[in-house]
């Protein structure tokens, strides 16, 4: 994101443990003054199914038309539907995907 510019997460669902910790680090980083100019502009969730984290990206992307640079994903499901419809969207090479996600899971999307 070239150290500013907005993102959004894709998380698994609301009450995931896990993933509300590494969300909560997230935006606690984001109030160090290195990253002024990033913000998070929405946590949506894909409930760790395959087709509603697909679509989820979609509605981010969406919702957020020119604005988003990245999608964070804790979720190795989420972090594959994201992978997978930005790299067959009009966003390819214009938003990046990161994430947690196993390495078998995320090199078959």
């Amino acid at each position: 994101m070239g150290g500013e510019g907005e993102f959004a997460v894709l998380s698994a669902t609301p009450n995931a443990t896990n993933q509300n910790t590494w969300i909560k680090w997230m935006q606690e980083e984001l109030k160090n003054p290195e990253y002024s100019k990033i913000k998070l502009v929405k946590i949506a969730y894909g409930n760790d199914d395959d087709q509603k984290s697909f679509t989820g990206t979609q509605g981010l992307l969406q919702a957020y038309p020119n604005l988003i640079k990245a999608i964070a994903s804790p979720t190795t499901v989420g972090i594959a539907a994201a992978a997978r419809y930005i790299s067959s969207s009009s966003s390819k090479g214009k938003v990046a995907v990161t994430g947690l996600g196993t390495p078998t899971r995320c090199a078959r999307s």
